[in-house]
This record gives C-alpha cells, sequence and structure tokens, in this order.
C-alpha cells in the first residue's frame, strides 16, 4: 500500500517539464475519499511561529479525502529556483509552477507561509500567504509563457487561463483562473511529455492586507473555495 508521502512527492513533478514527470497512475493508484483520509499524514513538522505561520490553515482544514503534507519537505531544496521569465510579468499571481513552489519555499517563513494537502490520484492542494497585497488581471493573461533557464536547456511552457466563477466574502482582488498547459518546448523543439494538457485552478485574492494564494490539481472548486474561505476566516480572526 502507498502512503501520501509518495503520493506528496508526486506533487514535486506537477511543473517540471524535462527533469520531472508528473506522476502516473500506478504511481498514485485509485482510492476512495475515505481510505485516502485514513492514511497517516506527512509529519509537519515543528514550523516557526510567526505572523504568517500562525495565521495559515492546518491540519483541521484539510478537504475531505486530502491529508496534510509537508511543503517544504518536498519543495525544499538548497539549490536556487532556475532562473526564468513570465509573459507578461504581471500574470504571476495567477501562476503555480515548479519555478513558483521552489521560490515559495526559499522565502524566509516571517514573509511567506505554506501549507499543503494532497491524496491520491494526483489530487493535491496548496496555500500561500505572503505578507505583500498583490493582484493580477486575467482579462491580461489570458496566454502566458515561462522560460526556464536550466542545466539542460531553456524550457519554454505555454499557458491559457481562463476565468473561474467562484464567491468568495472577506476577500478583495478576488480572481480565480483555471491554468490549462498547451505547449512545453525545450531550445525551441516541442517536448511535450504528459505535462501538456495538465489543469490547475488557481485563485488569487487579497485578504486582511495580505495576499492569498490556494492552487489545486484534480480538486473540485467548490473544495478548493471552500480551503479558500476558511483561510479567510483564520485571517479575519
Amino acid at each position: 500500500m502507498r502512503t501520501l508521502n509518495t503520493v506528496g512527492l508526486c506533487v514535486a513533478g506537477i511543473g517540471l517539464a524535462s527533469t520531472l514527470g508528473a506522476c502516473s497512475q500506478q504511481d498514485a493508484p485509485a482510492t476512495s475519499s475515505t481510505a485516502a483520509a485514513e492514511v497517516a499524514p506527512m509529519d509537519q513538522g515543528t514550523p516557526a511561529h510567526t505572523e504568517l505561520s500562525d495565521a495559515i490553515v492546518g491540519p483541521s482544514d484539510a478537504p475531505e479525502g486530502l491529508a496534510p503534507g509537508n511543503f517544504y519537505e518536498v519543495f525544499g531544496s538548497n539549490q536556487d529556483p532556475s532562473p526564468a521569465t513570465l509573459d507578461p510579468e504581471a500574470c504571476a499571481p495567477l501562476i503555480f509552477d515548479s519555478n513558483t513552489a521552489a521560490a515559495w519555499a526559499k522565502t524566509p517563513l516571517d514573509q511567506r507561509t505554506v501549507a499543503m494537502y494532497s491524496g491520491f490520484d494526483q489530487q493535491w492542494a496548496i496555500v500561500e500567504l505572503d505578507l505583500e497585497p498583490r493582484s493580477a488581471d486575467p482579462a491580461q493573461c489570458q496566454t502566458v509563457t515561462r522560460s526556464d533557464n536550466t542545466q539542460i536547456g531553456t524550457i519554454t511552457t505555454t499557458y491559457q487561463l481562463k476565468p473561474v466563477d467562484l464567491d468568495l466574502e472577506g476577500a478583495e482582488d478576488v480572481h480565480a483562473v483555471s491554468v490549462l498547459t498547451t505547449a512545453v518546448a525545450l531550445d525551441g523543439q516541442d517536448s511535450p511529455g504528459d505535462k501538456v494538457g495538465r489543469t490547475t485552478l488557481v485563485i488569487s485574492a487579497n485578504v486582511a492586507g495580505k495576499h492569498m494564494t490556494v492552487v489545486g490539481h484534480n480538486v473540485e472548486p467548490g473544495t478548493l473555495e471552500s480551503l479558500a474561505q476558511s483561510q479567510i476566516a483564520k485571517l479575519q480572526q
């Protein structure tokens, strides 16, 4: 029987175009939501107490079928994120990829804190809080391209964004988008792998003077909306 440790590590492959592939169904066998919830969650350790780490959602806020995981254990690394550019750059709050995760993991906990939940069938949800409010206009971000300068060459990933109708109370500058990966190229040559066709849902909002990102894969929009609402409630306490 595979545990959520394995599934959590699969999350790391979500944003990598060539160096890591997405988890296969063999890596994450199908199971019921009840079974996933019964699996022992990953140890979250003892995070430093900061304004953000005390305010972020915790194990008790895990969506049904998902269990708390340790984002920093999965994405933490001594290596800096690869140099990358995003076009348009202003669309950064609406894009989650490997570079985003690496940058989040490297940021001091008093400036940014991240919580993660994972399950089987490549299901995961991530919540990020940072001290600086920010926003992006989905109307200006219908097509977004990211270029990563990696050791194996320049990886170019193209995303198509579509607005998603979500209703969040207590937040400002709320934007939710479905992000579809439409193309991946290595040094100008198509290199799709199994990343092309993958969709994530990203919610960006400002709450109580802070920025919140909630992103999920293979998670129903209503589930992600509920998780976002739980985070808003914690920030308003």
